[in-house]
């Protein structure tokens, strides 16, 4: 259990979901719907993300945090504040996509499952981060 709620072990999972998802929703043509109309995710993943997965920038701010949150003093308090920047930033982008309306390209099903998966995504980083300042002040 304690692995399931190591920073390293979600960030990695949480970045190789997002990639995966990506190459998806380039696949089956799902654009995101928060922010703007997207028409075209191969083109638009890397400022607005997909219908199912982020942009790259939370992606690169979480894996910053990661590192960071793997070190001592005021620097490991930097980094878990870029993983609870990150989580902040799913969980605005999975409330978008949640009443985001639909459109001939993305279905109300890809945003409600984008949306679910980044508040999960988002709800896990908080956990963890509180796992580990817990482990930290026991310490």
């Amino acid at each position: 259990m304690a692995r399931l709620l190591s920073l390293p072990f979600v960030a990695l999972v949480n970045v190789l979901w997002n990639v995966v998802m990506t190459f998806v929703a380039i696949a089956i043509d799902a654009p995101s719907q928060f922010g703007i109309v997207g028409t075209d995710p191969a083109k638009e993943w890397v400022t607005s993300g997909t219908a199912i997965s982020a942009p790259p920038l939370p992606l690169v701010v979480l894996i910053v945090g990661t590192l960071l949150a793997t070190r001592r003093g005021i620097v490991r308090i930097l980094g878990w504040a870029l993983v609870v920047a990150t989580a902040a930033m799913y969980v605005i982008g999975g409330i978008g996509e949640l009443v985001g309306d639909p459109t001939s390209q993305t279905s109300r099903g890809e945003l409600l499952f984008g949306g679910i998966v980044a508040l999960v995504f988002a709800a896990w980083l908080l956990a963890t981060v509180a796992s580990e300042i817990r482990r930290a002040r026991a310490a």
